[in-house]
């Protein structure tokens, strides 16, 4: 009798302590979600405030800066579509409680990278890359552009991440990792090409006191190449 209830103490302990460490398995994919919501909205608003349109002209509204596109779409549907997969055939891998608050502080931290870059750069910054200088373009070298020279770039790199380690999704977590690197690579050397063109030394003296991109392993475009 006594063995028992032992045993049945056990089992209560070992139940009690797996409700505690997960969380319903659909519960990181409703988090996930509050986090996309709020990321284009924001950037929508953001490039509202910075670069409002001519109140006269509706179609001169900054859509583009929903950061929406074909590809993205597609990548974002192969996201849920897995996620979903799992949660319905492998339920025990999703929902587990550290990964959901890894995944989820990963994602606040580059949001809030992101939002800082560009609020620190003001209306200099620009979801299209800037190909010929203006009034309104300026370098921004201080707050954290002093610490790598794209925290936009580095802020989204970090959300795109954590959005994967907080779904549990090892599948998307390796293509999107391996895409949104890919990207970053191909932006930073383009744009640091005009950059170059525009602000000439100063963006070159920029470059070298501040060697970090903000995308691991991407140096940027080598100086040496423009010439």
């Amino acid at each position: 009798m006594e063995l028992s209830d032992s045993c049945l103490v056990q089992s209560c302990c070992m139940m009690a302590t797996e409700r505690a460490l997960y969380v319903d398995e659909w519960v990181p994919l409703g988090i996930w979600g509050a986090f996309l919501v709020f990321f284009h909205v924001s950037e929508f608003c953001l490039a509202s405030y910075y670069h409002p349109p001519s109140p006269f002209s509706v179609g001169n509204m900054p859509w583009r800066s929903c950061l929406f596109s074909i590809p993205y779409l597609v990548v974002t549907s192969i996201v849920i579509l897995e996620f979903c997969l799992e949660a319905v055939y492998w339920r025990e891998s999703k929902g587990l409680l550290p990964v959901v608050c890894a995944g989820a502080s990963l994602m606040l931290v580059g949001e809030c990278i992101r939002k800082t870059a560009m609020v620190t750069a003001a209306k200099s910054f620009t979801h299209d890359i800037a190909l010929e200088g203006s009034a309104s373009h300026v370098l921004i070298t201080d707050g954290v552009y002093g610490i790598c020279r794209h925290p936009g770039y580095m802020g989204w790199f970090i959300w795109v991440v954590g959005g994967q380690v907080l779904l549990t999704n090892p599948v998307s977590f390796i293509i999107q990792a391996l895409i949104t690197w890919l990207f970053f690579y191909q932006r930073i050397q383009f744009e640091e090409r005009h950059l170059l063109s525009i602000f000439g030394q100063e963006y070159s003296h920029y470059k070298e006191a501040v060697y970090f991109s903000g995308i691991p392993f991407v140096k940027g475009i080598k100086q040496d190449s423009c010439k």
